[in-house]
């Protein structure tokens, strides 16, 4: 694993999977939620954190949400000033076609980049996400702000398509495909903190929580489960990503908070 610190902010990303574990602001608990039961071992992907789903994302992949996440990573690049630090990575297993890199600025707010290039002579299609969990209070105590009016696709209801009404409060298991490529804000009175889900080149948000089945997920602890939503830049189904011979596509999510009541 990599920790950086900063003067605002500590950072951990582990070399496997180039996997964002933790985000810590100063005085602020941390950003990102992972499981105290996730695997540990090559082939599994780390439970919690920023999966890196590349490739592809969700079932029509295999292996599902792609290789990035199983891979190992190095660090090619790195810089501190005294504005932010940055880490660039790379896997050392190379697509034959695409080629990848994980961007990192650190600083008041986490920026995650994952760039992709087609090297090859033909268009290449592309499905990815940045899979965030965000550590909440309670994830049904929880308000999302900024999907009202939006398409959604409800997977856990055969893929049936709605519009957001209003304010999102997630009270029962939930996963759903947003068309929608402006800001989140998670609204939590119980950590009395806003975080601010921004992002770039993304047209699908993915909110997500297992709800009571959690406790069916093996590398996931029922009780933990309780503290995390799922709120992901993604390029689904919904908005796939055609790249020429040599276009290259950044997909980009970024994280700050703020107290929610001053």
């Amino acid at each position: 694993m990599l920790r950086v610190n900063t003067t605002w902010s500590t950072f951990c990303i582990s070399l496997y999977g180039a996997h964002a574990l933790s985000y810590v602001p100063c005085g602020q608990k941390d950003l990102l939620w992972w499981s105290t039961r996730a695997f540990a071992q090559k082939g599994k992907p780390i439970r919690g954190g920023v999966p890196l789903c590349w490739p592809g994302f969700a079932e029509n992949t295999e292996p599902f949400h792609g290789t990035a996440r199983l891979q190992d990573w190095i660090l090619v690049e790195a810089e501190m000033t005294e504005d932010y630090a940055r880490l660039l990575l790379e896997p050392t297993l190379k697509h034959e076609v695409l080629q990848v890199s994980l961007e990192v600025l650190v600083r008041d707010r986490l920026v995650l980049r994952l760039h992709s290039q087609n090297l090859g002579s033909e268009v290449m299609e592309l499905t990815q996400a940045l899979h965030t969990y965000l550590q909440v209070s309670a994830w049904n105590d929880i308000a999302l702000t900024g999907l009202d009016g939006c398409l959604f696709v409800d997977k856990l209801n055969a893929g049936s398509e709605g519009v957001q009404a209003g304010v999102l409060h997630p009270q029962e298991g939930i996963d759903r495909i947003y068309v929608h490529s402006g800001a989140v804000k998670v609204l939590d009175p119980g950590l009395n903190r806003v975080i601010w889900v921004r992002k770039a080149a993304s047209g699908s948000t993915v909110v997500w929580h297992p709800a009571e089945k959690a406790a069916t997920i093996a590398d996931m602890d029922s009780a933990e489960a309780e503290h995390f939503i799922c709120v992901e830049a993604a390029n689904t189904h919904k908005d796939k990503v055609s790249l020429l011979p040599g276009d290259s596509w950044s997909l980009e999510t970024v994280l700050s908070a703020e107290p929610l009541h001053a």
